[in-house]
């Protein structure tokens, strides 16, 4: 269980995207004919047992997860049929920027992770006919976003850019660990100054084709991410993990500021067949992202061993 981060990658046209899928029901409403946008990499094998789910993340598209995907890699597209699904609400997927009336824009219902999970369970098994899977990967921003008067309670007609701006410093102060700011690690990436990288990279990355109510639909996602309110387990977090049988490598950063690595080596405990693999370095929650060769080749050391395990 590897958590896919993030990348400042160059977005790719929609029409790589090989289809769409539907159907997703979530809280209280159902989304009727809903869409499941992804990408597949490689090929499905004669025994239809070489298959890898890669999901996307808070904000991302299934182009930001090419970082990991490649022929000298774990996620090797020669080896493996790798497929990435777009969570609901990131744009791609049915989201609050593309559905029809009356569920679009502010109107869009609240979408578990439990609704992505079982939009994703239908593409696999139903799509591709996948019965096994060799490797599964695994959310202020929202006060920013609303803060714009062009925002208009969600029923905006231009994007409020002010609100995306405001947002993107909200969650500079999170992506990144206090030490990457301190040592001035920005200047790794080409930035020549605190401000050049806060305008440069982070109001760049939310005004790069992110919809405010798309990001507050994932944002609702991610709060209510809690697996123990998956049916049968009567809220507890614990005996949800305990029922994990699957490998599992759970990889915080060491000093990632929303997943610190002692709520993940709490959780790990539960889990029979988990280990904890804390990366190492001041990168916090964007470690691994591409960005850095020394933490993404720490992920994908752990990629490798799991699938040869």
């Amino acid at each position: 269980m590897l958590m896919p981060l993030l990348r400042n990658g160059i977005p790719k046209p929609i029409s790589k995207i090989r289809a769409r899928f539907s159907t997703a029901s979530s809280i209280g409403a159902t989304l009727r004919d809903a869409k499941l946008a992804y990408k597949t990499y490689g090929s499905l094998n004669a025994q239809g047992d070489n298959a890898i789910v890669y999901p996307t993340w808070f904000s991302g598209r299934h182009w930001d997860n090419e970082w990991l995907i490649g022929s000298d890699m774990g996620l090797d597209p020669s080896k493996y049929f790798i497929i990435v699904p777009n969570m609901l609400g990131n744009g791609l997927s049915t989201s609050p920027s593309n559905s029809a009336p009356p569920y679009d824009k502010a109107r869009f219902p609240n979408v578990r992770v439990q609704d992505n999970v079982r939009a994703q369970h239908k593409l696999v098994t139903e799509e591709f006919g996948i019965q096994t899977l060799k490797l599964v990967f695994l959310e202020g921003v929202k006060a920013a976003l609303a803060s714009d008067d062009a925002f208009q309670s969600g029923w905006y007609n231009q994007l409020p850019t002010k609100g995306l701006r405001a947002a993107a410093r909200v969650y500079a102060g999170w992506g990144f660990s206090q030490a990457f700011y301190w040592n001035e690690t920005w200047r790794e990436l080409g930035f020549s100054s605190l401000e050049d990288f806060l305008v440069g990279y982070w109001e760049g990355f939310f005004l790069d084709d992110r919809d405010p109510n798309n990001l507050l639909a994932m944002l609702w996602t991610w709060k209510n991410g809690n697996v123990g309110l998956t049916p049968g387990f009567d809220g507890s977090l614990e005996r949800a993990l305990a029922s994990i049988q699957a490998k599992a490598i759970v990889m915080p950063a060491e000093k990632d500021l929303y997943f610190p690595p002692e709520d993940e080596e709490y959780e790990t405990s539960f889990m029979p067949n988990a280990k904890l693999r804390i990366i190492p370095g001041v990168w916090g929650h964007f470690a691994g992202t591409g960005l850095n060769p020394v933490d993404a080749k720490f992920i994908d050391d752990a990629v490798k061993e799991l699938l040869n395990s």
